[in-house]
């Protein structure tokens, strides 16, 4: 596999077409939800905003799951862990980086960026085409051309503009932020249960924009709610 100075692979035409087209199917076959059927488990916390914005109306949320042993687990944004960790790595190497990113806190973040950098040239190579990731510099050293992404990714909280109660864009306040998208400066951000988030997330790690890069999966077995409790599933009826 040939690659440029900064890890990219040079991947044709045919195989980036075949690379996505795969992302868009289950064996070979339509896309299928692993995981229909499934009863989720959700804490749904109400938080009165003025009680946590003191310090702005910009909030960074994440949670992390613990046990007997400590943290387990931890989220913010969807995916780094498991998409940008290890690739290409024996299983075992892989799974001591996700464990490792698991038990960290968003003030660790520097330790994995260099990792997910290395991550991050493998997703900008699937549409054939290197350097067009949201935030890759073309002006700045191979070595150096992920290390925003990389920077931004590794600090994995979640941002979210409470000023406004706009929600339409999964990275509205990094886009605003970081790529001068004043259309989003109004925009709440988060991740929203109506946001696509997987899809997103992929896209602008392919290709650069919010669009492009599909699971082939188009809704979920019961649509959710970002306003009607208990959000995923259907509301409740009081009794009569």
């Amino acid at each position: 596999m040939v690659k440029d100075k900064a890890g990219c692979p040079a991947f044709d035409a045919a195989t980036s077409a075949e690379i996505l087209d795969k992302w868009r199917h289950t064996d070979g076959g339509p896309a299928k939800n692993l995981l229909a059927g499934w009863t989720p488990m959700a804490i749904v916390a109400s938080v009165d905003v003025d009680a946590v914005n003191q310090g702005g109306p910009l909030l960074a949320v994440w949670a992390a799951t613990t046990g007997a042993k400590g943290q387990v687990d931890r989220a913010g944004r969807p995916l780094t862990g498991n998409a940008l960790l290890g690739q290409l790595r024996s299983d075992e190497e892989g799974d001591r980086w996700k464990e490792a990113y698991n038990a960290a806190t968003p003030a660790d973040g520097a330790r994995f960026e260099a990792e997910i950098a290395r991550g991050l040239a493998y997703y900008d190579s699937f549409d054939g085409r290197c350097g067009n990731q949201w935030l890759a510099d073309a002006k700045a050293s191979p070595a150096r051309r992920y290390h925003r992404l990389a920077a931004t990714l590794a600090d994995d909280r979640l941002w979210v503009n409470s000023a406004t109660g706009i929600c339409t864009q999964m990275f509205a306040v990094e886009l605003a932020a970081l790529s001068d998208e004043r259309a989003l400066r109004s925009d709440c951000g988060g991740r929203t249960l109506t946001y696509d988030a997987s899809n997103i997330y992929r896209s602008f790690l392919v290709n650069g924009t919010a669009a492009g890069v599909a699971d082939g999966l188009t809704r979920d077995e019961y649509p959710p709610s970002n306003t009607i409790f208990p959000f995923l599933l259907a509301p409740e009826v009081p009794p009569s």
